[in-house]
């Protein structure tokens, strides 16, 4: 079901509207923020959401060696860093970027870097890391 403020990337491009792509949903994989149902862990990626048992979780993070919150992800907002801006515009690339965030270790799992550990945590909440966005969610829709 389409909701009523959802626009594909076709009807964004006839309002004028600058295509979304897969990195500008955020990917949040946490155990729950429910103080009343703890026994579940999420994967929200912009309209996806899926749960899993807590259990299933735990043993994921163990083998993957993250903490429960390691790949969390739920700004509201963004921040400028105009160094790294300039970086990557002198590189005409994001990776100057990315490669800061793991040098601090944030494991925002749109980094190129992390496919991997994206690839294991997406398959284990029935998704596809190698699909874009649009196809995870159809994948979703017809089942």
């Amino acid at each position: 079901m389409k909701l009523k403020f959802e626009l594909t990337n076709e009807q964004r491009k006839y309002l004028g509207l600058i295509p979304v792509k897969d990195y500008d949903m955020l990917i949040s994989v946490s155990e729950s923020i429910s103080y009343t149902n703890r026994d579940i862990a999420y994967l929200q990626y912009g309209l996806i959401y899926k749960e899993i048992p807590f259990s299933v979780y735990e043993k994921l993070i163990e083998k993957l060696k993250i903490e429960t919150q390691t790949c969390r992800n739920e700004c509201i907002s963004f921040g400028i860093y105009a160094d790294d801006l300039k970086e990557c515009i002198k590189e005409k690339s994001n990776s100057p970027y990315w490669e800061r965030e793991i040098e601090h270790r944030v494991y925002d799992l749109r980094n190129p870097y992390l496919i991997e550990l994206k690839r294991k945590i997406f398959k284990t909440f029935g998704l596809d890391a190698d699909k874009t966005y649009e196809e995870n969610l159809k994948m979703l829709e017809v089942k």
